[in-house]
Formats: C-alpha cells, sequence, structure tokens
C-alpha cells in the first residue's frame, strides 16, 4: 500500500480496489460509467477477451506531446480532445461465491491523475449512499496490482488498452 496523498495529487497514477456482493456488480458499472465521464473520459468498446470489463480514454498523443511539460497542459486539461492523455480500466473477478473483487485503475496519463480520482471517489460515494456495502481495500499504484490483469499498465499495453 502506498501513501495514497501522492495518488490524489495526480502525481503517481493510482488504482482503488474494493469488493462488492456479486449481484451489484451492475450497479457498480452504472456508478462508473456516469462518474468518470465526469472527469472528460469517454467509454470506449472493450474487448471482452481482454479481461476488462470497462475501458475509459481521454485526451490524444499528439495533445499530450504538444502541451507535455510546456505548462499549457494545466490550460487544455479540461478541453476535451485537445487534453492530457488517460486511460482508465477496470476489471471485476470474483473472489468467492458471494462477493467480487473491483479494480478501478489509471494505466495511463498520471497528469489527469486528481481528476480521476475524483471521480472515481464520487462513484464509491454514491454507492455508499445508496446503501451498498463496499469492502474498500483502498488506493495503491497502479503499478502494484496483479500484473497479470489488465488493470496493470504493462498489461493493458499489452491488451492495446491505451
Amino acid at each position: 500500500m502506498v501513501d495514497d496523498r501522492h495518488i490524489r495529487r495526480g502525481t503517481l497514477r493510482g488504482a482503488r480496489t474494493f469488493t462488492v456482493p456479486t449481484d451489484a456488480v451492475p450497479m457498480v458499472l452504472r456508478a462508473l460509467d456516469r462518474a468518470i465521464p465526469a472527469a472528460h473520459f469517454r467509454a470506449r468498446s472493450v474487448d471482452t477477451a481482454t479481461g476488462a470489463v470497462r475501458y475509459y480514454r481521454r485526451g490524444s498523443l499528439t495533445a499530450d506531446v504538444l502541451f507535455g511539460g510546456t505548462g499549457l497542459s494545466l490550460v487544455t486539461r479540461r478541453i476535451g480532445s485537445l487534453s492530457a492523455l488517460g486511460v482508465v480500466v477496470v476489471w471485476a473477478g470474483e473472489q468467492d461465491a458471494a462477493t467480487t473483487r473491483v479494480i478501478v485503475s489509471l494505466v495511463r496519463g498520471h497528469e489527469v491523475g486528481a481528476e480521476f480520482v475524483s471521480a472515481l471517489d464520487e462513484a464509491v460515494g454514491a454507492l455508499q449512499h445508496l446503501g451498498l456495502l463496499l469492502g474498500d481495500g483502498g488506493w495503491s499504484r497502479a503499478v502494484d496490482v496483479d500484473p497479470d490483469l489488465p488493470v496493470h499498465p504493462s498489461r493493458a499495453a499489452e491488451l492495446g488498452l491505451r
């Protein structure tokens, strides 16, 4: 586990792990589908063979290269396709017969980490407000999750989730 202040400030790519009742997974995915686009990520189709259940992307590589390091990324971060590149991958896997482990990971684009964290906190808060019991595993670095899962940055890149 890493000190999550670095993740919350957006200086590290983060991943959040939590467990939910298996029958509540569709509700969790709907909450993510509402909250993550609020941080200017767009849902992309995902091949089920990757193991990911959701894939969101924002920005463009061109804008990332042009604006990265110039200070202009602060100005352009929120204007859609001309913003810093970011990729979020969601994985869900059965933990036992009654619960499912969900990992939501920013696999690319630590520059948009603070917006990602805010969106994910909003989704988790909304689920808790609805009375869903979440087993919160907390924040970690994205590179610290299981390297065989699509929510690990290297594995996501291998699977074409970039």
